[in-house]
């Protein structure tokens, strides 16, 4: 039995409509289906109580799988995980650039004139390096770092 299996709920002999099973879990927990409705699908030789059946635990499995299935939004295009988000730069690297940035400006306070030119030289560097890091690492597949990813269709 699959998410999308169709179900038919009736009550007291009026048929209320015939559901797929991921969304009899739901139906319940509104109350607009009760476990003590009948159920029938294709296959059966005749109508279930839905209390002490299968259908409730199956119905409950196949909600969590449709849930988890439209949260996955993103497929990686070379390993073919599917995923929520993709992975962002979390500028780790720069951390110690900008430790070198502040040494650099230290450096300019207690330095000799010769050494204030290079620990400028330094500064623009360490935050042109920030800078490029911050803007040309793409969103990437949590797996294999690719950056070949697309919303999946």
């Amino acid at each position: 039995m699959t998410p999308k299996t169709k179900i038919k709920i009736s009550r007291n002999g009026v048929d209320k409509g015939e559901y797929e099973l991921w969304q009899i879990a739901l139906l319940i927990k509104t109350g607009e289906v009760l476990s003590t409705d009948h159920y029938w699908h294709e296959g059966m030789t005749e109508w279930k109580i839905l209390s002490g059946s299968e259908i409730i635990p199956l119905a409950v499995v196949a909600e969590n799988k449709i849930k988890e299935a439209a949260t996955q939004r993103y497929i990686c295009n070379l390993c073919q995980l599917t995923f929520a988000e993709p992975m962002r730069f979390d500028g780790g690297g720069c951390a110690i650039l900008l430790l070198f940035i502040l040494a650099g400006g230290i450096a300019i306070l207690f330095t000799a004139q010769m050494l204030i030119g290079i620990s400028l030289v330094l500064i623009i560097l360490c935050l042109i390096i920030c800078v490029a890091l911050f803007s040309i690492k793409q969103p990437s597949c949590p797996k294999c770092n690719s950056v070949n990813i697309s919303l999946k269709k």
